[in-house]
């Protein structure tokens, strides 16, 4: 019977927290706060990049990967629109992405690139390890050229909210367990009735 009232309070969970699932998909922002320079290596404890993504964990396995986003922004750049407005007339692509929903561990990889007829752009951002651009302005040669690489250390601060959660809300299972004690009154009155008769 306790197998029985077991499986019955689990079900009930779950039908009970996926219509809320459902009904709103999460957006996180995040970001990341101090980068040092390859070229000089001195370490910019203020420069910071935002970025914020939406989806949902479709198969419950506690990772949000790049299959079940709806969206994606990072340096200035949206990824999922079309990439001649949402990318600012940039073309954009995110090649991987990974969010584990319980430690908060977030690590993707980005790229941008814009041309017109006098000026090229491209920026690449590897997660954790560096975020890579290179730029031409000009319209005849020589052509201004610009390269810079900034690199994740150990003093690189990451932000992201909501938080990441250990285990489903409280309040989420209360009626769950409400329901598990109707059941267990429900088999005991059976099993009186059961006797008497």
């Amino acid at each position: 019977m306790w197998k029985y009232l077991l499986s019955m309070l689990l079900a009930a969970s779950a039908c009970l927290i996926a219509p809320a699932q459902a009904q709103t998909q999460p957006t996180w922002t995040f970001s990341y706060t101090g980068f040092q320079d390859a070229d000089t290596m001195q370490f910019n404890p203020n420069y910071r990049i935002d970025g914020f993504f939406s989806g949902s964990d479709t198969n419950g396995d506690g990772w949000l990967e790049r299959g079940e986003l709806t969206r994606f922004y990072w340096n200035s750049y949206s990824y999922f629109e079309n990439p001649y407005t949402g990318c600012n007339g940039a073309w954009c692509r995110l090649d991987d992405f990974y969010y584990n929903l319980h430690t908060g561990q977030l690590s993707f990889d980005a790229q941008s690139h814009y041309s017109d007829i006098a000026t090229l752009s491209s920026t690449r951002t590897v997660s954790g390890l560096s975020i890579v651009s290179h730029g031409e302005t000009g319209y005849w040669p020589p052509f201004y050229i610009s390269d810079s690489m900034w690199q994740w250390t150990g003093q690189t601060q990451f932000a992201i909210s909501p938080p990441p959660v250990d285990e489903p809300p409280m309040l989420a299972l209360l009626p769950a367990g409400l329901l598990a004690a109707a059941l267990l009154r429900r088999a005991a009155r059976r099993r009186r009735s059961g006797r008497n008769s």
